[in-house]
């Protein structure tokens, strides 16, 4: 193990056999703060190399925003600002760039403080570890690939906070089923100024009114201001008649905030019916045909 410590500067590295898989890792994927005007807090991420050779790592941070495009988790936005979601500058890591060997696991310090005039509401910034690779030919010249893989963080800071989302889109991927699995989309928008831990469950009903099946979404993260897609799939494969699926969605730092929203769909396995409704026509002509080659008479 390496250890540098300064008045600035502290990070270890430690080797491991780790397998060749022509890729590096960091760790954790995400760190989730509140930090008050004035707080600072350190954390720790991990670059693990992988590549199977010594790699220069550069440490760089990069603000991010939610999208409107539901397909979009964020938006990296370069040297750009966020503007009052901006956190790029509270963040400082122990270092900048360092060489690594295959199999080096790098643990960095990043020192985070909200300022003291940070406005209430969330704050995001992306702190990434990026490898530049061996020139390569590319039309007419060459060109140097970097990779990077990178640790969402996301602040929030207290204060006077609005939490405020609903579910605008809702439905399966067909109105009509000859047989399952059922697919379902569902969308929902964050119009608050805080990123919002969404829990969402279907129930399905039949015609009857009676629940034939209950299952939980995939946990989400919205961003504030910001919209984010979700999918689910109900693994039943025989259906029949008219369903309504009802949607709720949990949210909120309390969990206290919900939604509903409903929909409604058919299925009938009309192949099947199809067959069986062949296989009565070949019964039906059997016996047909059987009772106009043979007689039955009454023994005298």
């Amino acid at each position: 193990m390496f250890l540098l410590v300064g008045s600035a500067k502290a990070y270890t590295i430690e080797n491991y056999q780790e397998n060749v898989e022509d890729r590096f890792v960091i760790s954790p994927v995400n760190l989730e703060l509140t930090l008050s005007p004035g707080q600072t807090t350190t954390q720790q991420i991990t670059i693990v190399n992988r590549l199977g050779k010594t790699v220069n790592f550069g440490i760089t941070k990069e603000d991010f925003v939610g999208s409107s495009d539901p397909e979009k988790v964020t938006e990296f936005l370069g040297d750009e600002s966020a503007g009052i979601t901006s956190a790029k500058d509270w963040v400082t890591p122990d270092v900048d760039e360092i060489a690594l060997n295959h199999g080096d696991r790098l643990t960095v310090q990043l020192t985070i403080t909200a300022p003291q005039n940070a406005v209430a509401g969330s704050h995001y910034v992306a702190v990434f570890a990026s490898a530049t690779g061996e020139e390569q030919d590319q039309g007419n010249g060459k060109v140097r690939l970097v990779s990077r893989v990178g640790t969402l963080i996301l602040i929030n800071v207290p204060g006077n906070n609005q939490e405020s989302g609903e579910i605008t889109h809702f439905s399966a991927d067909k109105n009509f089923y000859r047989q399952g699995p059922v697919e379902f989309s569902t969308v929902f928008k964050n119009s608050g100024n805080i990123y919002e831990k969404v829990k969402g469950e279907i129930a399905i009903k039949n015609i009857l009114g009676t629940e034939v099946a209950r299952f939980p979404l995939k946990d989400w993260t919205v961003l504030s201001n910001s919209s984010r897609k979700q999918n689910a799939t109900w693994n039943q494969k025989w259906l029949m008649g008219r369903y309504t699926a009802e949607l709720t969605t949990v949210y909120g730092f309390g969990g206290n905030l919900k939604n509903t929203k409903s929909i409604v769909f058919y299925a009938f396995p009309w192949h099947i019916a199809l067959l069986l409704l062949l296989l009565l026509i070949v019964i039906y002509y059997l016996f047909k045909y059987f009772f106009s080659k043979f007689e039955i008479r009454k023994k005298s």
